[in-house]
């Protein structure tokens, strides 16, 4: 099977566009495609669910998981297990992607936000 990144209808997430390649499969992971602006990330959450893997694809990205912090640049990876508080920022001043894959797949049902629960 071939995915062209024009069939997938983009979603639209807190400043990130999100291409999601496997949203109509029925497969055991998710496979999906962020692009973020710069100045634009992801607040710190944690997955009820799946691990995640993201490889940094273009830009500089900095992650943070469980507190601790790194800053990413193209072919640079980051591990976040289910459970572990994440998040990522575009530190860069181009727009950054990010490939992300979700075991097992991305539910947003399963995503908690940790300002939601205060």
């Amino acid at each position: 099977m071939f995915i062209r990144k024009s069939d997938v209808s983009p979603i639209g997430f807190d400043g990130l566009l999100i291409h999601d390649y496997t949203e109509e499969m029925n497969v055991a992971l998710s496979v999906a495609a962020i692009s973020m602006p710069p100045a634009g990330g992801h607040a710190e959450a944690y997955s009820k669910r799946s691990d995640k893997y993201y490889v940094v694809v273009d830009g500089e990205v900095e992650f943070s998981v469980d507190g601790r912090r790194a800053s990413l640049g193209s072919g640079d990876f980051c591990f976040v297990a289910r459970g572990s508080r994440f998040g990522y920022r575009n530190t860069g001043p181009q727009v950054a992607t990010l490939v992300v894959v979700h075991a097992p797949r991305f539910s947003l049902e399963s995503e908690v936000f940790v300002s939601a629960e205060r």
